[in-house]
């Protein structure tokens, strides 16, 4: 009998969320295929079955939350039968042992100390999560689990039970069986919405990032005449599609070498610059948007950075990112062009200085293809005029791309 335990995907991860099960019990597994799919802060990842065998039980369902190194399921390996299970692996140095055999499909809570609320103390990680998803006071949630636990099915039955009291009382009172718009609403009708994860990790950034940071704006019109040559070449050379931004990103990474002083993080305070330019690409998912790093940057090629953009975007709409790829990044380039997006006023990654947002190419009124790049700079860092330079730079280099391959 084989394990399957959660993963540490990152240094600082404690506990993971259980987004799904991709196989069921009984079905069979083979070593290395994905099994489960485990919810991060930013993205869910797949974890892959250790052992070729049938995966005998399920330790922890959808939603439920589990510490690192605890089992989420086992496989019977080929010859062994249920009665053969030894006693489950351990996280190294956990401080409580795993029971040593299957329990029950339960959403795994962590153990809180007996000093805090009363009523948060009853709640489950998932419940809690789940009550602010859901905009509900956990505190007015009756818990049916053992000694009064708080479930994740406690909340949302209390949800979906204001949500029917409010449906039957517009029914009562003549109208249609619809939730009604709180006064002043322009809408005669509303429905609940589930705010996912990554929505609500997003939005406290942005909040955070807009309320605490003094962000100033700079837009420069570029013309990209000599990029589509180069672009052609670089094609024909590497045998393969070149984005504009690759070149771009490769242009803002190489200015930075002449303004080293803005290629630096705001941490705790304390002002920290680097060498190399780490870029952060800003890619869309379907429900938000991940920042992946180009490492190194200045020190790659046009056609290597094209080919590990192309795989961030890949691995990120497939959920097979590492946390890791996440972490860090001097910058960070935003792309609406593709979506039409003339221009627009991208918000700063923090803890970074500054960030580029770029629009769609457009034509000029000489007949020559142009773009509107924006620069976004933290004013605490650098002040208008050497932003200026620095985007100044930037453009230097896409009307005379030739120089990117001459350092």
């Amino acid at each position: 009998m084989k394990d399957i335990l959660m993963p540490r995907f990152d240094p600082e991860m404690k506990s993971g969320l259980v987004d799904k099960w991709l196989k069921k019990e009984g079905d069979i597994v083979t070593k290395g295929e994905p099994v489960v799919r485990i919810e991060t802060e930013k993205v869910s990842l797949d974890v892959e079955s250790p052992e070729s065998g049938t995966l005998f039980k399920i330790l922890v369902g959808p939603l439920g939350e589990a510490p690192v190194g605890a089992p989420l399921g086992s496989i019977l390996l080929e010859g062994e039968s249920p009665s053969e299970r030894p006693a489950p692996a351990t996280a190294a140095g956990a401080a409580a042992a795993i029971p040593p055999t299957p329990v029950p499909l339960v959403h795994a809570e962590e153990p809180e100390p007996e000093a805090r609320g009363a009523e948060r103390s009853r709640a489950s990680p998932a419940a809690r999560q789940a009550a602010r998803e859901m905009g509900v006071d956990i505190e007015k949630v009756r818990g049916s689990g053992p000694g009064g636990r708080i479930t994740r099915e406690d909340v949302v039955a209390y949800h979906d039970a204001g949500i029917q009291r409010a449906v039957q009382d517009v029914a009562r009172a003549g109208g249609p069986p619809t939730i009604r718009a709180p006064p002043g609403s322009t809408s005669a009708e509303y429905k609940v919405m589930k705010i996912d994860p990554i929505r609500v990790t997003i939005g406290e950034r942005m909040t955070k990032s807009w309320t605490e940071i003094p962000q100033v704006p700079l837009f420069a019109q570029i013309e990209l005449t000599e990029v589509e040559k180069l672009k052609a070449a670089v094609e024909e050379s590497s045998e393969r599609k070149i984005s504009v931004l690759s070149i771009i990103t490769k242009s803002v990474a190489n200015s930075f070498r002449t303004f080293p002083d803005l290629n630096v993080r705001l941490e705790d305070g304390v002002v920290r610059g680097y060498d190399d330019v780490d870029v952060s690409i800003a890619i869309a998912l379907e429900n938000g948007l991940i920042t992946p790093n180009v490492r190194r940057a200045n020190r790659k090629t046009i056609a290597e950075i094209a080919t590990e953009i192309d795989d961030l975007a890949e691995r990120a709409r497939s959920g097979k990112l590492n946390p890791s790829e996440m972490r860090g990044g001097t910058t960070t380039i935003s792309n609406l062009g593709a979506f039409g997006v003339d221009y627009f006023i991208p918000i700063i990654n923090p803890p970074q200085a500054t960030i580029v947002g770029m629009g769609k190419i457009t034509t000029s009124s000489s007949g020559r293809p142009v773009i509107t790049i924006t620069l976004v700079f933290d004013h605490r860092i650098t002040d208008g005029a050497r932003a200026a330079q620095f985007l100044q730079k930037i453009k230097d280099y896409l009307e005379n791309p030739y120089l990117l391959q001459m350092v």
